[in-house]
């Protein structure tokens, strides 16, 4: 499937705003309790494996856009919890 410059940075962007706003929620219910912050992860591995299927059927492009993404992000929201909990052990 052959996709425009301007449909793929929307989706693109969708994306980007789609799994910064889903790694936010994530790290604020870790944070409050570690088994349902494990059990959130869970659910969205799922979802995600099946966008980043989508994206890869859509084309190779795409999904490997997609998949730099949610690592990226991924890596954020590690940085964000740990900084969070080294925080909340100072005080």
């Amino acid at each position: 499937m052959d996709i425009s410059i301007g449909m793929y940075l929307m989706m693109t962007a969708s994306h980007l705003i789609q799994v910064s706003l889903v790694m936010a929620i994530f790290s604020s219910i870790y944070i409050k309790s570690k088994k349902n912050g494990y059990i959130s992860l869970a659910v969205i591995a799922f979802l995600y494996s099946a966008q980043l299927y989508r994206g890869f059927a859509v084309s190779p492009i795409v999904g490997i856009t997609f998949l730099i993404i949610m690592i990226g992000m991924g890596i954020v929201s590690f940085i964000v919890i740990r900084r969070k909990k080294n925080a909340r052990l100072g005080n």
